[in-house]
């Protein structure tokens, strides 16, 4: 059941300077990215980053609902490194959550040697992609996944004509706002929530 005393609005809303003059304060804060690819595109910077971790001895593919299993796995692993916060909640995930992973949109992940070491799920409504969440396991953190994750995302959907794509996070979340940026999302917007002190 929602705080009634927690109140989510954009930085730029005027209601933020009505709610710190009422005592509210900042609580948590988020954001929202965008990428706009223009006709004719050119996706030869996802590209190169999907080869570089080729290169490196990963294995970036597609995954398929066979690999329910160990997403499953790396989820539960990685659960408690997700920035909790009341505009970015991530649900203790459970098999068939992860499996209606494949029924909303499409799976990508990073393997070695058959294990699933980085996950990424998109999904689409309308013209618009929706990067919904990606993790990597912590001892691989740091080397270039995170940004093959999402290439991979962008050239599958981009490939099929979508143009618009979107994400966000916690604004503790540093490591997933460089990944993204650094890929050419812009971000456009950034939230507060408040509770009231």
């Amino acid at each position: 059941m929602p705080d009634p005393e927690l109140v989510i609005v954009q930085s730029t809303d005027p209601k933020s300077r009505e709610l710190e003059a009422a005592g509210y304060t900042i609580v948590a804060k988020s954001w929202g990215a965008g990428l706009f690819l223009a006709d004719p595109i050119d996706l030869s910077h996802f590209q190169n980053k999907v080869d570089s971790s080729r290169a490196d001895g990963f294995r970036p593919e597609e995954l398929t609902s066979q690999h329910a299993n160990s997403v499953f796995n790396l989820e539960l692993s990685n659960h408690v490194d997700y920035p909790q916060t009341p505009a970015t909640t991530h649900e203790l995930p459970t098999f068939d959550s992860t499996l209606h992973l494949w029924e909303k949109g499409k799976v990508f992940g990073v393997l070695l040697d058959h294990e699933v070491i980085g996950v990424i799920a998109a999904s689409q409504l309308g013209e618009i992609v929706e990067l919904d969440f990606g993790s990597v396991l912590r001892e691989y953190r740091g080397k270039g996944i995170g940004a093959t994750l999402v290439s991979m995302v962008v050239i599958s959907y981009a490939t099929a004509g979508v143009r618009i794509f979107r994400t966000g996070g916690a604004a503790e979340n540093e490591a997933s706002k460089r990944t993204v940026t650094g890929l050419g999302f812009i971000v456009d917007e950034t939230w507060h929530s408040y509770a009231n002190s």
